[in-house]
């Protein structure tokens, strides 16, 4: 079990690493690419999932991961809007995507929830912080 909710949580997010780009996101559309990248939903819950089941004794941690991805789904749910917003064309922009603006804030948001996740486990005195989290961190990039 715990193989298989870490193989299908990696097999999920192999496809969305790959389309991730501007390059990709104007090849697909950017409403195919939200659909793909709403997989990424399933992808959370499989990773902490497999690491629920991976750890033994004290399951402090996955929880604490579980808990913060409940809240972020959570929060997804409710501010999806029930009807279709209208394009940025309709409103008189360009209606392309601006993939800086977007990479940038998603890269934000992840600097704040990794952010507090490693100084979580600091302060909990666990040994193992990997390099990409302590850039993060620290500010660094």
């Amino acid at each position: 079990m715990v193989l298989t909710a870490g193989m299908a949580g990696l097999l999920g997010m192999t496809p969305v690493a790959i389309t991730s780009t501007a390059g990709w996101v104007r090849r697909m559309g950017y409403k195919r690419s939200q659909k793909l990248h709403r997989t990424v939903d399933f992808c959370g819950i499989a990773g902490v999932t497999h690491y629920y089941l991976l750890v033994k004794s004290d399951i402090r941690l996955p929880l604490l991961y579980g808990a913060i991805l409940a809240v972020l789904l959570g929060y997804r749910v409710i501010k999806t809007p029930a009807q279709p917003q209208s394009s940025p064309a309709s409103r008189g922009g360009s209606g392309r995507l601006d993939p800086a603006r977007h990479a940038q804030a998603r890269t934000q948001l992840a600097r704040k929830i990794l952010g507090t996740a490693v100084i979580f486990q600091v302060r909990h005195e666990t040994a193992f912080v990997p390099d990409g989290l302590a850039c993060l961190r620290t500010g660094m990039t």
